[in-house]
C-alpha cells in the first residue's frame, strides 16, 4: 500500500492555520470527535448495567454530556453546511 504525504506552507498573513475551512468538513471531524465518547459512553452504560454499580453510570454520563456536545455542534455545522454551502 503506497502513502503520499503532503506538505502545505502558509502564508504568513496574520490570520491562524485552519484546517477545516467548509462547515461540512467541520461536521465531519465533529462527528468523528463524538464516536469514541458515543462508545465510552455504551461500554460504560453496559457496566453499570451488568454490575448494578451507580459509578459506572455516573462516568457513562460524563461520556453522554461529552458526545452531546460533539453533537450539537455536528448538527449545527451540518446545518450551516446546507444553508451556505448547498
Amino acid at each position: 500500500m503506497d502513502r503520499a504525504l503532503l506538505i502545505v506552507e502558509k502564508e504568513n498573513d496574520g490570520k491562524p492555520f485552519e484546517l477545516h475551512t467548509t462547515y461540512e468538513d467541520r461536521a465531519l471531524f465533529y462527528r468523528k470527535l463524538m464516536m469514541p465518547y458515543l462508545l465510552l459512553f455504551l461500554l460504560f452504560a453496559a457496566l453499570g448495567l451488568f454490575t448494578k454499580m451507580w459509578g459506572w453510570f455516573a462516568a457513562a454520563a460524563v461520556f453522554l454530556f461529552v458526545c452531546i456536545v460533539y453533537l450539537i455542534d455536528h448538527l449545527k455545522m451540518k446545518k450551516l453546511s446546507s444553508l451556505v454551502e448547498g
